[in-house]
């Protein structure tokens, strides 16, 4: 892992980030677990560990409309700003919010 990787690793460490850690040496034998910042430190040990950010779940809403062509938005103001103002004119509406599941 180089230098710059390292440091991507603990400056999403210190923002909270959750971190994929498993043994280098072993990797399916090994463990593999989820580190958080917390009240206690974590000690680094790039040598024998792979590290990784372990990635936001997806998140989108879907305004689907009687009739028309359904909407895609990553940003739940917009997708409630179309489902107002499509229900306002009487149009029946549809939003549905969907959110990626993870191995948690």
């Amino acid at each position: 892992m180089s230098i710059d990787e390292q440091i991507a690793i603990l400056q999403a460490y210190k923002e909270g980030k959750t971190i994929v850690c498993s043994n280098k040496e072993h990797p399916i034998l090994g463990f593999e677990t989820d580190i958080k910042r917390g009240g206690s430190h974590y000690s680094f040990n790039f040598a024998d560990i792979e590290y990784s950010v372990k990635p936001e779940p997806r998140e989108f809403w879907i305004v689907i409309p009687e009739a028309g062509d359904q909407t895609i938005y990553s940003d739940e103001g917009a997708a409630n700003l179309l489902f107002s103002t499509l229900s306002s004119r009487g149009i029946s509406t549809k939003i549905i919010h969907v959110r990626e599941v993870t191995g948690e």
